[in-house]
Parts: C-alpha cells; sequence; structure tokens
C-alpha cells in the first residue's frame, strides 16, 4: 500500500512538473492589414481553445512599413491592431526604422505591449533585452534582438540617435541576469533569417552556437516560411513568412521542475483559413476606407497598358522614369538606380506608386570625377549588384574579361551624382567605395524619391516611359550582364 501510494506522489509531482505553453508568432508583416485582420480572428480562436493564460503571442519585426497602408499612416495602423490583439511583446525590425528614428520613436509610445530590441540604442539608451513573463506557471525569459546591419540601410540626418550592437555582444551582457532568474525557457524573438548563415545581417547559427541555453529562436527578416527545425545547437527554430499570410503555432511541454523543454510541436498556417475580424475591422473603419480612396487615386495614365520591368542601364522603362524625375528633381548629370522587380499597370494610381518604390528612400547628390565614376561603376558589378543598380545619363565602355569601366568623360571632367539613401549607406554594405564618397561629402535632399516620382508625372502629363529611356543622348552602358 505504501508503495502504491509512493507511485500515486510521483505521479502527481510529475503531472505538476510537467505544464503546457503555446507560441503564437508572427513576423515580417509590413503592414499587411487584410491578412492581419484573419490573423486577429485566428489569435482569439486559439486563445478560447488553449487559454489565453497559456499563449504567448510574440511578432518578430519589419511590421510597420512596406505597404501603403503603413505608409499612408506611419506604421499607427498595424500598431493599433496589435494594441487591440494584445500582444505579449514586439521586437521591431529594420523596416521599422525606416521612417525615421524620430517616428519610430513616437511609433514605440504607442505600444501597449512590451518593445524589446537589446541591441538598439535610441538617444543613448538602449531598448529593454528580455522580459520574464508567467503564463500560467511557466516562467518564460523572452529575448528580443534586431539585426546588426542598420547602418548599412539608413544614412542622413532621419537616422540620427540611434546605435546598434552585434546581437552576440548583447547576449553576452544579458544572459548572466537571465540564467540567474532561473526561467523554465528562454525563447529568442530575433529580427534575423535562418538561410543567409554567411550574411551579417542574419546570424542566427552562430548565435545559437554561441548560446545554447536558448531553447527557442522566432525568426523573421529573411520571409522564410519555416514550421520548425532543429538547430546544431539544441535549439529549435521557426519562422512566420510575410505579410500575415502564415503565422507559426507550437505547443510545448515545459518541466517547470527541471528547467527544461521536454516536448515541441511547430507548425505553419495560412491565415487565409480564418475570416476577418469583423469587430477589429469596424474599429478601424474610418482608416480603412481612407486608405482604399487613395489607392485607387489616379496619378497618370500612360498610353502602354503595362510598364515592365527589365535590364536596368539598357531597357528598363520603369527604371529610366523614376531616374528621369530624379533627374529632373535634383538637375543632376546622371542616377545610379535599382531596377524594377514586378510589372506595373499603366493606369498609374497611388497604389502603383507604392509599388514603384516601396521604401522611404530620400536623395542625396555626389560630386564625383571620372575616375571615381568608374570605380563606383566597377564595383556594381563586382559585387553582382549591376542586375539590379543601374547608371541612367552616362555611357559607359565597359571590358567585363579585363574588369576595365571607362565612363565616357573628360578627364579632368567632374559630374553631380544622384542616388538614393539607402546607396549612400552602402546599399546593404555591398558599395563601401560609394558609402565613403557619401560620407566625405554627399549632399542630402528632403525629397522622398516616391514623392519626386509623383511631382513628376503630375507635372508633365505627356510622359511615355519607354521613350523616355532611347530618347536619351546618353541612354546607359553599352553592356550589361544579365
Amino acid at each position: 500500500m505504501k508503495k502504491l501510494l509512493f507511485f500515486i506522489t510521483l505521479l502527481i509531482c510529475a503531472s505538476a512538473a510537467e505544464k503546457d505553453l503555446y507560441i503564437f508568432q508572427t513576423t515580417d508583416i509590413h503592414g499587411e492589414s487584410s491578412n492581419f485582420l484573419r490573423v486577429s480572428t485566428a489569435i482569439k480562436q486559439y486563445r478560447e481553445k488553449y487559454g489565453a493564460d497559456k499563449l504567448l503571442l510574440v511578432d518578430s519585426g519589419d511590421t510597420t512599413q512596406g505597404t501603403l497602408d503603413a505608409y499612408l499612416t506611419l506604421g499607427k495602423i498595424t500598431l493599433d491592431m496589435m494594441n487591440a490583439m494584445k500582444y505579449d511583446a514586439w521586437v521591431p525590425g529594420n523596416h521599422d526604422i525606416e521612417f525615421g528614428t524620430e517616428q519610430f520613436i513616437k511609433n514605440l509610445a504607442m505600444c501597449k505591449f512590451p518593445v524589446l530590441n537589446g541591441n538598439l540604442s535610441l538617444k543613448n539608451k538602449f531598448l529593454p533585452s528580455y522580459k520574464i513573463i508567467d503564463k500560467s506557471g511557466v516562467k518564460i525569459a523572452l529575448i528580443g534582438m534586431n539585426t546588426s546591419w542598420l547602418s548599412k540601410w539608413y544614412w542622413g540626418k532621419r537616422y540620427k540617435n540611434y546605435q546598434v550592437i552585434k546581437v552576440e555582444d548583447a547576449l553576452v551582457k544579458v544572459m548572466p541576469d537571465i540564467l540567474k532568474q532561473k526561467p523554465d525557457i528562454i525563447v529568442l524573438a530575433i529580427h534575423q533569417g535562418y538561410v543567409f548563415q554567411n550574411s551579417p545581417s542574419s546570424r542566427v547559427k552562430d548565435i545559437s552556437n554561441r548560446f545554447p541555453e536558448i531553447d527557442i529562436i522566432l525568426g523573421g527578416h529573411s520571409h522564410q516560411k519555416i514550421a520548425g527545425k532543429n538547430l546544431w545547437s539544441g535549439s529549435f527554430y521557426a519562422q512566420a513568412g510575410e505579410y500575415a499570410k502564415e503565422f507559426i503555432f507550437m505547443k510545448l511541454k515545459i518541466d517547470t521542475v527541471k528547467k527544461r523543454l521536454i516536448h515541441c510541436e511547430s507548425v505553419l498556417l495560412p491565415s487565409s483559413k480564418f475570416k476577418k475580424d469583423a469587430e477589429l475591422e469596424k474599429k478601424l473603419a474610418k482608416e480603412f476606407q481612407m486608405i482604399r480612396d487613395i489607392k485607387k487615386k489616379l496619378i497618370h495614365k500612360f498610353d502602354e497598358p503595362k510598364l515592365i520591368a527589365a535590364i536596368p542601364g539598357v531597357d528598363c522603362p520603369i527604371q529610366s522614369l523614376i531616374c528621369q524625375s530624379i533627374k529632373w528633381k535634383t538637375s543632376a548629370n546622371a542616377v545610379l538606380y535599382n531596377r524594377m522587380q514586378r510589372e506595373l499597370n499603366g493606369h498609374f494610381t497611388e497604389n502603383e506608386l507604392f509599388k514603384a518604390i516601396p521604401y522611404e528612400n530620400y536623395l542625396v547628390t555626389l560630386t564625383v570625377n571620372r575616375s571615381e565614376l568608374a570605380e563606383i561603376v566597377k564595383e556594381q558589378f563586382l559585387k553582382n549588384s549591376f542586375a539590379n543598380y543601374g547608371l541612367y545619363g552616362i555611357k559607359f565602355d565597359i571590358d567585363l574579361k579585363k574588369k576595365l569601366f571607362s565612363p565616357q568623360m573628360k578627364p579632368d571632367e567632374t559630374i553631380t551624382l544622384a542616388l538614393s539613401t539607402f546607396l549612400a549607406a552602402s546599399g546593404g554594405g555591398r558599395f563601401s567605395f560609394l558609402a565613403k564618397l557619401c560620407d566625405e561629402r554627399a549632399k542630402e535632399f528632403d525629397f522622398n524619391i516616391r514623392d519626386v516620382l509623383r511631382e513628376f508625372l503630375l507635372t508633365k502629363p505627356k510622359i511615355h516611359p519607354a521613350k523616355l529611356w532611347y530618347n536619351m543622348k546618353s541612354p546607359g552602358i553599352k553592356k550589361a550582364p544579365r
């Protein structure tokens, strides 16, 4: 009888030690409101089914920029939705800072949930690195980190008063404090992806290997759909895709005595299976109506029914249109700008304008001599990026075998080159020579490139983008690799 009682006691103790935890993750929503309304319904249903006190709701960043919905409200509409959904934490990504650091600070003030970004400092003060959250007796240490590559994307006065450090350095500082609190599970929500292992912007492999005490990593940034993957260190990784098309749902079993993860199930579920949250949609009805009205506002009607993306610097009419508007606004001699990745409608509305220029880039001009321009274009080729960035307005003689890049300029001639703040920041770390020149002497304008194109089209009502390119006396380089 005593043995039986002892056995029953052991079972009861084991049962009390093992607790269930559920994690619901979103990432890279980019202000996509329609799908996010469906996610809201899913959250309500899962909370009702599994218990709100047992469900951890986290977003891993790039949440407030990337669609016209987000742009027209400077991210507010997405944060309003997150507040209504009662997120447990938000981990901002690189694009959440794209409206500028001052607007980012204003957006943080709107949040009714913790914001975790331990490797990001604003006005000499680092954001919180982690929060201890109790979910029905499970003690969770939730850590939040951004990508460490912000300075390679953002340049100029709109991005002052911030500092970003490596995630590894931030974790070294806070991990001892976290471990002292003896959490049952450690979760890292990070705006870095799994696939780009050799990229400085995504170091999940190195982070998980260096900090094996992390149980779960909820990734972002790379827009991958990863239902779940065991990493080399023993950590479990998942990532919820993009634009709220999917979300991650995890079922975890935690041993709260031994402080370890016993079991993990993770699925990637489509939001399309859920109806839109009618209550939340009604609450934000005025904002949604404003967005719908602006989206369909006509800016220009081209003769061509479609504007086709093609090779930059050679035959890309959309790129030539944007470059012509930049040249017109800045009086530059040449423009360095990226190709369009998508086909646009010739019925050019505000919605098409945003598709053409989906980022908050401003204009920069740089005076360069012949040898400097040659080095800039050479850097484009050697970094395998000329398929994305083309030079408009200057002819080049190029010998790819000999790696010779000769602009058709006089030896002592200088020109004014216009480009985006993204390129001035090095274009994601690719163009160090160009970035160095910009840091030394570039001139920054208060011209958002999207606004420049809109103004150009409204001022020049008879524009034909395809003809613009081929009518130029200096249509571009002689040859570009496909």
